[in-house]
């Protein structure tokens, strides 16, 4: 798919890059858009909607893939457009973790 943003019809029309969509709304003119941040472009079709990332997952704006948030860290808001935050002392997670667990081991 492709990008026309001008009223020129004899200029050519551009590939959208990946992270992005094609935008055309009510107007014959595709313009194309970033991904918000919490969708990805998992497909880099830009004909396709962005798509949701899950709970335990984040991306920036324009992504092309749903990170899971990384060991040790956490969907703290299960809002996958903000950043993953990290487990407080004593706490733990794997991969894609929604809630932090209390770490049985005792320091030596």
């Amino acid at each position: 798919h492709t990008n026309h943003d001008d009223d020129d019809p004899s200029s050519e029309c551009e590939d959208c890059a990946d992270g992005t969509y094609e935008d055309g709304g009510a107007s014959s003119s595709m313009i194309c858009t970033d991904c918000v941040a919490g969708r990805a472009d998992t497909d880099t079709n830009p004909g396709t909607p962005c798509a949701a990332c899950q709970d335990g997952q984040h991306a920036a704006a324009g992504g092309t893939t749903c990170g899971d948030c990384a060991a040790g860290q956490y969907d703290h808001d299960t809002n996958p457009a903000t950043a993953c935050d990290a487990c407080g002392t004593g706490f733990y997670s794997d991969d894609g973790a929604t809630s932090c667990i209390l770490s049985s081991r005792k320091a030596r």
